[in-house]
């Protein structure tokens, strides 16, 4: 099953091998961490309870940041895990616990890879954080979707 994971995609479809793989693959932590190295995507169809294993997690997220979002709710409120989702894709602060978006490490983690996207997620008290809206840089993509306040701001602007 490891083999054909290295094709990754039946028939030019999205599907991937994992899916094939049966219930008991599926909850086995090792055959999934395996898969998870070869295709990120497995830990979307990996039982839940080897979803929430958090070398699991890392492993998925190292490489494809975007699979953050399919974590179980104890991981998005991992604040090492968040961090490495935001560090890689700063978007995925729209998926980080409630708790850990209002958290300065890892609003700034996000914003600093000056993704247009991301400024949309920070809570409203921490865009005003001058420290944070430096590390947004408001170049033209970030400044379009700003708050009209920050558009205001003769040093963001």
């Amino acid at each position: 099953m490891l083999a054909a994971l290295n094709t990754s995609i039946i028939d030019n479809t999205e599907e991937t091998v994992f899916q094939l793989a049966s219930d008991a693959l599926k909850k086995d932590r090792d055959f999934v961490l395996s898969a998870v190295k070869i295709d990120a995507r497995a830990i979307q169809f990996a039982d839940e309870t080897v979803q929430a294993d958090k070398e699991i997690a890392i492993a998925a997220i190292t490489s494809t940041p975007q699979l953050f979002e399919y974590l179980p709710t104890e991981l998005t409120n991992d604040k090492q895990i968040a961090k490495l989702a935001v560090s890689r894709w700063g978007p995925m602060l729209k998926f980080v616990s409630e708790r850990l978006k209002f958290d300065h490490d890892v609003v700034t983690m996000a914003v600093k890879l000056k993704h247009p996207d991301t400024f949309d997620h920070v809570p409203e008290r921490l865009q005003y954080d001058p420290e944070i809206r430096r590390m947004a840089g408001f170049d033209g993509d970030v400044l379009r979707d700003a708050p009209m306040w920050i558009k205001n701001d003769q040093e963001a602007v």
